[in-house]
């Protein structure tokens, strides 16, 4: 397989990301290679390091002139910026001369490329951004994260149904998973009207899962459900305000010697967000995996054995055949 990699527009250098390239390398199956995406001006360096690392041509180089910075306006840099890395990385991916697609830079773009240029899933009208949290449990997959800021009652319907069939993809034990909709209360009528309607539809309909109802923020990480829907803006709050309370709890227990060392690394290992594989564009006929913005470069590493693992157990077609089927 070949795993496309933009190390262009986060808040990192490419030399920095690259590093989890060359890591990577040495730790995907022999048969995977790995084509980095990356602005010319900085294509000599990293192709030495890889030559004297002996990984060319395992590794190998795609350079392009432009690239999409966090402060671009999504769709003035489709127009402007047809070079950039990111936009040669989707274009690679439709035209599969790449397998998978993995990048850190802006968001926006990143989604918008997706949707104009890879055919949408069977029914899904709008792509959502899936990341997986860590819960009590095991882990939630939750949908949208990011990818827009507000949803339709449709699209959130679509969501529950990609982050059900998403779950089983991954999971086969798991035959009919729990979904929940993110809300300021369990009842039906609490939360937007979109939600309302949301919470209709699901309740009714005839579904391959088991809707649970709503989800208030505070049971989200007890492992009740499997997935959690909601609109990109709430879900990044969400996803920004997990993190920064782990951080918090991780930093605070390590300035207390009295707490177990032991106990402290399982937590940093469960809760450390840092170190999970970016988010999924789920939506789209094709593997995109967006990580962070400040990613570090042992998730970026993450983000990339998750790509090759993603692909390996054939997540697209399986979650496509699914909603072809429903």
């Amino acid at each position: 397989m070949r795993i496309g990699i933009d190390v262009m527009g986060s808040d990192h250098p490419p030399q920095v990301l690259f590093e989890a390239v060359l890591q990577a390398a040495n730790k995907l199956d022999p048969s995977t290679s790995l084509m980095v995406i990356v602005q010319e001006e900085f294509f000599a360096p990293l192709y030495e390091k890889t030559v004297v690392a002996g990984l060319y041509p395992r590794i190998q180089f795609i350079p392009v002139s432009q690239h999409v910075t966090m402060q671009d306006d999504p769709l003035l840099s489709l127009k402007r910026k047809k070079n950039a890395s990111m936009f040669k990385g989707i274009s690679l991916l439709k035209k599969k001369v790449i397998d998978v697609f993995v990048s850190a830079g802006n968001t926006g773009a990143l989604i918008a490329s997706s949707r104009l240029t890879l055919p949408p899933l069977p029914g899904i009208h709008r792509p959502a951004l899936l990341a997986l949290l860590p819960t009590q449990t095991g882990r939630v997959a939750v949908l949208d994260v990011g990818g827009n800021v507000a949803s339709k009652t449709t699209f959130l319907v679509q969501f529950a149904n990609m982050g059900a069939a998403f779950i089983r993809a991954i999971n086969p034990l798991v035959s009919s998973p729990r979904v929940g909709l993110l809300n300021i209360g369990v009842e039906s009528k609490k939360g937007s009207e979109s939600l309302q309607h949301a919470y209709s539809i699901l309740k009714e309909e005839k579904i391959s899962f088991e809707f649970l109802g709503n989800i208030e923020g505070r049971e989200v990480f007890d492992g009740k459900v499997d997935v959690l829907v909601t609109d990109g803006f709430t879900g990044n709050v969400l996803l920004k305000t997990a993190e920064g309370l782990a951080s918090f709890l991780l930093k605070y227990l390590k300035e207390h010697p009295s707490f177990n060392e032991s106990s402290l690394s399982s937590l940093k290992q469960q809760f450390n967000y840092a170190e999970y594989p970016g988010a999924i564009v789920m939506g789209v006929d094709g593997l995109v995996i967006k990580c962070h913005g400040n990613t570090s470069i042992s998730s970026m590493l993450l983000s990339i054995l998750s790509a090759e693992n993603y692909f390996k157990l054939n997540v697209i077609n399986k979650v496509k055949k699914e909603l072809f089927i429903n």
